[in-house]
């Protein structure tokens, strides 16, 4: 069976993995956010994770998927965000007045 990664490509998961051992035991302290802290850290990392793993299937999908740095297979022809309200803590959205 090929590689489905490349050894920089390896290399790059064994480096989020190292990244998520230190932050977790030597920068992210012991009080009471460290636990929501830690389920953070660990949506990034596997976020990066998931970009570096999405290399194979971008080789062996090209009509469906594209590689990092690629071009786009399907450009929209117009990007529509959702609207959305940041809500701050006393309950009102944050660009109401106060």
């Amino acid at each position: 069976m090929p590689d489905l990664l490349t050894d920089d490509e390896l290399r790059a998961l064994a480096l989020t993995a190292e990244l998520y051992d230190l932050v977790a035991a030597r920068v992210i302290g012991r009080g009471p956010s460290r636990g929501g802290d830690v389920v953070e850290l660990a949506m990034h990392v596997h976020a990066i994770q998931n970009m570096i793993a999405g290399q194979a299937a971008a080789r062996a999908y090209p009509d469906r998927f594209r590689v990092l740095g690629g071009g786009n297979l399907n450009p929209p022809t117009e990007v529509k965000s959702p609207p959305y309200v940041v809500v701050m803590d006393d309950g009102k959205p944050m660009n109401a007045p106060r």
